[in-house]
């Protein structure tokens, strides 16, 4: 009897056991699935804030690129610009430069045949001849430089203007030629002309001298009129007529009928 009711005890906790076995295992099983979702979404959002700081990185380079690019772009365009204006501000002033070379000194139209060789310049005061202690002058009275100077040899006749005297002053080396209305009036120097070499202008140019000299004395600002190289600053002048390239004559003259 005890034996019959071991049995059927022992039969009866056996089968409890069971039933709490299987549960257990159940929620095991169940419970693994679980842990593995959680795990994925945790690893998800992890590689998805991966993703969005890789691609903000790679719009902040970006950006930085084409910003750098555009600064590239600006600077070369600016180093152009600047060049541009600095080749014109060159080219005005080479410009400006070729005018000035190309007017003649004293105004005159007519170009000069050696330009670019000038070192010297024309003025009034290259206008004068001087002799002696004294100056001659043209259009002005010559009564005190004949004082200083006597000439060798001295003519008035009626003047070819009509009215007035033309009168001719020779000198051993040049002369001088002059015009007065009447008797009374002085006498106003019309020209003066070298006849040799033992004169010259105030700047050392005589009857010898070269072209060169010429224009290294008194510039380029001359006409050139056939064979003869003339400075002029109103009705007056200074001309020298070449042989060759050589000065032949010298002479300082005032237009009368201008």
């Amino acid at each position: 009897m005890k034996k019959a009711y071991i049995l059927a005890v022992c039969a009866a906790m056996a089968g409890t056991v069971l039933a709490g076995c299987g549960p257990a295992e159940e929620n095991t099983q169940i419970g693994e699935p679980q842990l593995t979702a959680a795990g994925t979404e945790e690893t998800t959002a992890e590689e998805t804030t991966a993703a969005e700081t890789t691609a903000a990185e790679t719009a902040e380079t970006s950006e930085t690129t084409v910003s750098e690019t555009t600064a590239e772009e600006t600077t070369t365009v600016s180093e152009t610009v600047t060049e541009a204006e600095t080749a014109a501000e060159e080219k005005k002033e080479e410009e400006k430069k070729d005018d000035q070379n190309s007017q003649p000194e004293n105004g005159n139209s007519e170009q000069p045949s050696d330009g670019g060789q000038s070192s010297g310049s024309f003025s009034d005061d290259d206008l004068v001849f001087s002799f002696g202690n004294a100056q001659a002058k043209l259009d002005e009275d010559l009564a005190g430089f004949i004082a200083a100077n006597a000439p060798d040899s001295e003519t008035c006749d009626p003047s070819c203007l009509g009215n007035g005297e033309d009168c001719i002053y020779s000198y051993a080396h040049f002369k001088i030629n002059g015009y007065r209305e009447t008797a009374d009036s002085p006498v106003k120097a019309t020209s003066i002309e070298f006849t040799d070499s033992e004169v010259s202008t105030s700047k050392g140019v005589k009857i010898g001298s070269s072209k060169d000299d010429v224009i290294k004395a008194y510039g380029s600002g001359y006409t050139e009129q056939g064979n003869m190289l003339r400075y002029v600053s109103g009705k007056k002048s200074l001309s020298f007529i070449m042989s060759g390239d050589t000065v032949s004559v010298i002479s300082y003259d005032l237009d009368i009928l201008g």
